[in-house]
């Protein structure tokens, strides 16, 4: 992996960041290249924007890939992300971020169409199960948003709340659109705690789903 900073002179609020990543499998003889940026402006001293693209490819499970001939030739599944946030700094130790993010999957595993008792499940939500027979047809997305409310140690106090919205889908054999199995949809957390001294400290999480 290797990555590069750039901040040019003549525009100090911006920041671009790219990266490349090189992976080999000597398992199935792949060998990929997955690119990635992210820009971030500062628009004043308090408030920033920031933006993210790239492509991530990673080799199957091995226990896909081993349990037959056919599958150790599957393609590497691909992820595409595109992401979009601000940040804004309401105290020195307290931020705010709202992000925005899309995943588009593809190159996945799925199993063949008329397969003898098989549902038409996205084979990553299976991953107990027997498939000697897959394909790298499958498609999927993700998308949603996110906001957090991180508060650094300040007189002894600390914490976070987070709170998203997101949905995950995949269409299946059939070229039916179907919800994943953990597309929970609405996630909620706040922790934080007290540390009133070098000897104690009080914390506590709350979390829903």
């Amino acid at each position: 992996f290797a990555s590069l900073q750039i901040q040019p002179e003549v525009a100090r609020r911006f920041t671009l960041n790219t990266g490349l990543r090189l992976d080999y499998s000597e398992y199935n003889g792949s060998t990929e290249m997955s690119p990635r940026v992210s820009a971030r402006y500062d628009i004043t001293a308090k408030l920033s924007a920031n933006t993210a693209y790239g492509v991530f490819k990673q080799v199957n499970p091995r226990f896909l890939l081993s349990q037959s001939t056919q599958n150790q030739g599957l393609e590497n599944p691909r992820a595409t992300h595109y992401i979009a946030g601000l940040e804004y700094l309401l105290q020195p130790e307290t931020l705010l971020s709202i992000e925005a993010y899309h995943k588009q999957y593809s190159r996945m595993p799925e199993r063949a169409n008329g397969q003898p008792g098989e549902d038409p499940g996205w084979v990553f939500d299976n991953a107990g199960t027997y498939n000697p027979e897959l394909s790298s047809g499958a498609e999927g997305w993700a998308r949603g948003v996110e906001m957090l409310l991180q508060k650094k140690m300040a007189d002894g106090f600390y914490g976070s709340v987070s709170a998203a919205y997101f949905r995950s889908g995949y269409d299946d054999f059939a070229g039916v659109s179907r919800d994943r199995d953990l597309d929970i949809r609405y996630l909620f957390s706040a922790n934080g705690g007290y540390r009133p001294n070098d000897f104690w400290e009080f914390s506590a999480r709350w979390s829903w789903q």
